[in-house]
């Protein structure tokens, strides 16, 4: 007599029927728990982004940084270029403004950056001359700033200047350049002198 699996009734039958039921299930499982994972894997790249790069964009290290001031009392732009600080490569848009916080930002690429800022003030191509104590002094501003540096001082006797001339000067007189400047200043000394 053949002995097989068919002929016993102690439930192994019942179970070999089924263990294709059971391997079909399992397979099932599998396949469905692979999907899952697959959907749920993060997307790995070999590319290094920066984890917040919102727009994709970052500053690469052979990035160029150019300084635009724009000077609101006599309309000049300056600008100046330099190679990207250290400081800022790799960094997106919102990571560069957090640091830079009184330019902004006009221009943002991997390649270049363009910062931008106003200032009340000439520019350094101007000339302005001021009434001081005892005296004139012309200053100079600094580029990319409001700070103004002497660059020549003259000394004046007490009266020696016109009232219109005084208020001028206590306003400040803007001159093109230093040669303008340095004429009036001469005009004013020798005017006192001869005063």
């Amino acid at each position: 007599m053949k002995e097989t699996h068919t002929i016993r009734k102690d439930g192994v039958r019942f179970f070999m029927k089924k263990k294709w039921i059971v391997v079909g299930v399992f397979f099932l499982l599998c396949a469905a728990a692979g999907a899952y994972a697959a959907v749920q894997a993060p997307d790995i790249s070999l590319e290094v982004q920066p984890a917040d790069a919102a727009d994709g964009e970052y500053i690469a290290l052979s990035a160029k940084l150019t300084y635009r001031y724009q000077y609101l009392l006599c309309a000049h732009v300056l600008e100046e270029t330099e190679d990207m600080p250290a400081a800022y490569v790799g960094s997106t848009r919102q990571e560069l403004h957090e640091q830079i916080a009184p330019d902004s930002i006009t221009q943002f690429s991997k390649g270049e950056v363009v910062l931008t800022r106003r200032l009340n003030t000439y520019c350094p191509a101007h000339y302005v001359a001021y009434l001081e104590e005892g005296g004139m002094a012309i200053y100079q501003n600094l580029l990319g700033s409001e700070e103004a540096e002497r660059v020549l001082a003259f000394g004046l006797r007490a009266g020696a200047l016109s009232l219109a001339e005084e208020q001028a000067l206590s306003r400040g007189k803007v001159f093109s350049s230093l040669e303008a400047a340095q004429a009036y200043a001469a005009k004013a000394v020798s005017g006192a002198e001869a005063g």
